[in-house]
């Protein structure tokens, strides 16, 4: 009965999404997908972190978002979320929520809360981070890069990624009754969007716009028409992989902080 239900909430918050313009079509699919796994088998509490994220992040995607178009152009995706953004933020999640529905070790729980921390993070990072009136700079190296450069961070951006972990952290916490899963959260949310924007500095690939004159993660054609032609970083390791290893890295570090807190 669960896991009926389960599908039939996924599909319902993936219509209303997709009806919304927060989803492409494969997107609503992949929505379907992660949900039913996260809440079917991981039950309760990792269907309402999921929702968090998704509420949340989709919410942060609209706003303003033709400021933020117009101001960022080096996006490699608008705010509807195909079903390569969803798996990269949602398949981590889900498949912790599954051994945690089959095992039922809160180790993967962890993995869920520090997975989807992490994505929270990232995402209300670069959303807000985009709006800030200070320059970003290159994680690695300290250098003045437009806004929405992938490894472009801000301290108002940082901050607001750790308010996301934060939030998902408390949730959790709230929902478990044990205040652990706050620093969970914030700890492997924050380092995991952390290890995203070095990824995003240094690994992922980036284009060019001749055109244009900016870089760019579009590929193979910038949004003015123009092919764009590679710059720097590993040719298969785009943001949607980055993004994937960033929740995975989430997840171990939220998976061996409960460990060690167990432990003691």
């Amino acid at each position: 009965m669960q896991y009926a239900l389960a599908f039939l909430a996924a599909a319902v918050i993936a219509i209303l999404a997709f009806l919304g313009g927060a989803l492409s079509p494969s997107g609503a699919f992949a929505t379907v997908f992660v949900g039913t796994i996260t809440f079917g088998w991981g039950g309760l509490t990792p269907a309402t972190l999921l929702i968090v994220f998704f509420v949340t992040s989709s919410g942060l995607s609209r706003f303003r978002r033709r400021y933020k178009s117009d101001l960022s152009p080096g996006f490699s995706k608008g705010g509807r979320r195909d079903y390569g953004q969803v798996l990269a933020n949602g398949f981590v999640p889900a498949m912790s929520a599954f051994l945690f529905g089959m095992l039922g070790s809160d180790i993967w729980l962890a993995g869920v809360v520090g997975a989807l921390a992490t994505v929270t993070a990232d995402t209300w990072g670069t959303e807000l981070g985009v709006l800030s009136e200070r320059t970003p700079r290159l994680i690695t190296t300290g250098a003045k890069v437009p806004p929405g450069t992938s490894g472009g961070v801000t301290i108002p951006g940082t901050t607001a990624g750790m308010a996301g972990a934060s939030l998902i952290g408390f949730i959790g916490a709230w929902m478990e009754g044990d205040m652990r899963w706050l620093l969970v959260g914030l700890v492997a949310g924050t380092v995991g969007m952390l290890i995203d924007s070095v990824l995003g500095a240094t690994v992922q690939v980036m284009y060019s716009c001749p055109h244009c004159e900016v870089s760019t993660e579009q590929h193979p054609v910038h949004r003015c028409g123009t092919p764009t032609q590679p710059i720097r970083g590993i040719s298969w390791i785009n943001n949607d992989i980055v993004n994937w290893t960033a929740s995975m890295c989430g997840a171990i570090m939220a998976m061996a902080l409960w460990s060690l807190s167990a432990s003691n």
